[in-house]
């Protein structure tokens, strides 16, 4: 998968930095508050063999580096910034 800037419209992206000495990249997220948590939103783009895959039925998978696993949120479309208040942004889950 190709790791997209730009995750949500009209909002700045924050860049989480990778570790460069284990292949992992830098990250370019959206952060701020979904539902009053916490967040930190990125976007992917699968290739197209990976498109295939999906749409033939085959699985996504997802990986979380640290001891706990997170609640997380895995969608097709992209959450909407309903509200945007310095420092944090108010995320929405699409609709």
């Amino acid at each position: 998968m190709e790791i997209k800037p730009d995750v949500i419209e009209g909002v700045k992206d924050t860049v989480v930095k990778g570790i460069s000495g284990r292949g992992i990249a830098d990250l370019p997220v959206a952060a701020g508050k979904m539902s009053g948590m916490s967040v930190m939103v990125s976007r992917w783009a699968p290739t197209p063999e990976e498109r295939k895959q999906i749409a033939e039925g085959g699985d996504v998978y997802l990986c979380v580096y640290g001891p706990d696993h997170p609640p997380v949120y895995v969608s097709g479309k992209r959450p909407i910034a309903w509200e945007i208040s310095m420092p944090q942004i108010h995320i929405g889950l699409p609709t």
